[in-house]
């Protein structure tokens, strides 16, 4: 039971603690899956990937356009004589400058989108780790069922013996032998099936961890061990000095949510667009330099050579009605985007209270077990197998006590899962970082990969706004 009390408070520890406080050593089994599955998972790296090339847009948005080199020959034609040596030769050099202003909204809305593509790596990051602990735990599920059915054999063994006892010396009949022989192959069956589970799991973690899924790697070895003592201990001693409520929760996710911060970036985003929209009412210039050589034996009086300076400007006027589409367009997306941050704060409030409730009863389903239910089921077989042996009560009844005790235990062990499952799974409602005794970037890019920006602060939104 005290073990089961310290895995109770670790898996709360894990929760409301934040990660760079947490006593589990980064050396842990669970810990070193995560870095792996951050490090090797193919869906993390493609993120990744495009994160960084959303991140070279604004450059490209915010450049001018290359200007335009054109070259022109001209030859005169004497009609009736040909082609004449005399001509002239014409060189230009054109080039596009938008509006001032322009380029610098182009590439505000181009840093937005980069800085939302990064939120979303976040958050698929959050999902990997997330997703990594509960295939983790389900490992570990199959584990403790397969333990509790070897602990149910051998309590059907020590019941075979006692059968074959009052059998041999008459005091029950051979039915009784054979009902303890048909359980322990139904024992035996669901020690199969706990190992098929264990397999499944494996292979699961493994998919997550982008290993290739083969037989070998459903064994033992797959999941890398089990959580020691000592880190749970660590995290009983951080829970007890942390005292988080569910407005702080809630508070934290708000602050720290991936989710929460591209809504905000989506929002500054269509506010530059609204602004972008205003200026393309504006005209852009066109810039020309023009070089005129002209060639030939009987030369015009015109000079041989000659410079034209163009200045040219668009016409945006002209067709208002798509600019003033372009604006409608901006603002109603806007729109769409100040919903979505309000439906976003709405949605985590959610998800963190609903986390909060789950960890709740399932730790009181576990106490209940532990201090009710399991004592007295122990104490009712106990009962039960002394009454068998002194004939007081039949075999059926040493059976139903001992299989009512063995669907109590795993409906228990499978509780305790249960609540490290809804921690993992409040753990990502919060937004907390994936990595125990790290931060969010610890098992992130290889090493000497650029690290991307982050969101801005809430200063420069209000500024955009």
């Amino acid at each position: 039971m005290h073990h089961t009390c310290v895995l109770l408070l670790a898996a709360l520890a894990w929760i409301v603690v934040p990660a760079t406080s947490k006593g589990q050593e980064p050396g842990s089994p669970l810990d070193r899956l995560v870095r792996e599955a951050l490090i090797r998972n193919a869906d993390v790296a493609a993120a990744l990937a495009r994160w960084e090339a959303a991140r070279q847009e604004p450059a490209r948005v915010g450049s001018l356009v290359d200007p335009e080199l054109m070259v022109q020959v001209i030859r005169f034609r004497d009609r009736g004589l040909g082609l004449q040596s005399e001509g002239e030769t014409w060189y230009s050099l054109r080039q596009s400058v938008p509006f001032p202003g322009k380029l610098g909204l182009r590439s505000g809305v181009a840093r937005r989108e980069s800085e939302m593509e990064g939120r979303g790596y976040d958050a698929l990051r959050l999902d990997l780790v997330q997703a990594v602990r509960l295939a983790y735990y389900r490992v570990l599920h199959a584990d403790a069922l397969e333990h509790v059915a070897r602990e149910n054999q051998a309590l059907m063994e020590r019941a075979m013996e006692i059968a074959r006892t009052r059998y041999e010396v008459g005091s029950a009949p051979q039915q009784e032998l054979l009902l303890a022989r048909l359980e322990r192959t139904r024992i035996a069956n669901d020690l199969a099936d706990y190992r098929r589970m264990r397999g499944v799991a494996s292979a699961e973690l493994d998919a997550l961890l982008s290993r290739p899924v083969t037989v070998a790697s459903m064994g033992r070895e797959s999941a890398g061990g089990v959580l020691g003592d000592d880190d749970l201990e660590a995290a009983v001693a951080d829970v007890r000095e942390a005292a988080p409520d569910l407005d702080s929760l809630q508070a934290r996710a708000l602050s720290q949510r991936p989710e929460i911060a591209g809504a905000r970036l989506a929002t500054a985003r269509d506010t530059l667009s609204i602004r972008l929209a205003h200026k393309e009412y504006l005209p852009d210039f066109v810039l020309g330099l023009e070089y005129w050589v002209g060639e030939g034996e009987n030369p015009s009086p015109r000079p041989d050579e000659r410079y034209v300076l163009d200045v040219g400007i668009t016409v945006p006027w002209i067709w208002k009605g798509q600019h003033d589409a372009a604006v409608r367009q901006a603002r109603a997306r806007a729109r769409a985007s100040g919903s979505g941050l309000e439906q976003a704060i709405n949605q985590v409030r959610r998800e963190v209270e609903t986390a909060v409730a789950e960890v709740g009863a399932a730790a009181e389903r576990v106490r209940n077990f532990e201090d009710a239910i399991l004592p007295e089921a122990g104490l009712n077989l106990q009962g039960a197998t002394e009454a068998y042996q002194t004939g007081e009560a039949g075999f059926l009844t040493l059976l139903d006590s001992q299989r009512s005790l063995n669907e109590l235990r795993i409906a228990y062990h499978t509780e305790r899962i249960e609540l490290l499952m809804a921690g993992a799974r409040l753990q990502r409602a919060v937004g907390d970082a994936p990595l125990v005794g790290g931060s969010l970037e610890a098992g992130g890019p290889a090493p000497g990969a650029p690290r991307p920006e982050r969101e801005p602060s809430s200063a420069a939104l209000e500024e955009v706004r």
